[in-house]
């Protein structure tokens, strides 16, 4: 059901710059999950299986960007965006994420 969502842009937004870039949507291959710590994210969302200890499958769905390359000094990189769940009787997800990116000269061997 995921998989039918639009893939949009428009909460996408590299302030000052018009790179171009690219956008997909990517599902990673399956991969172990835990165990979950006491305490987790799950029970907070009232999950009762996410009980501490548990160990499950799972997969990483969602939109990726890659960028071109930037130039050096300070970028703003900000995206976001709402998924509403209540039809299955889950929340509404809103997010609005800025990152603060600096970008400088590498030498060799350093990231």
């Amino acid at each position: 059901m995921l998989d039918e969502l639009p893939l949009s842009t428009e909460n996408l937004a590299l302030i000052g710059i018009s790179a171009l870039h690219t956008v997909r949507w990517v599902t990673m291959a399956c991969f172990r999950f835990g165990p979950l710590p006491e305490n987790n994210v799950l029970q907070f969302f009232d999950v009762t299986a996410a009980v501490a200890g548990t160990v499950s499958p799972s997969i990483s769905d969602g939109i990726h960007v890659m960028l071109a390359p930037l130039a050096r000094g300070r970028h703003t990189l900000r995206f976001g965006g709402t998924l509403d769940l209540t039809s299955l009787g889950g929340p509404v997800i809103d997010q609005d994420i800025t990152y603060e990116l600096n970008v400088r000269r590498s030498t060799a061997g350093e990231w």
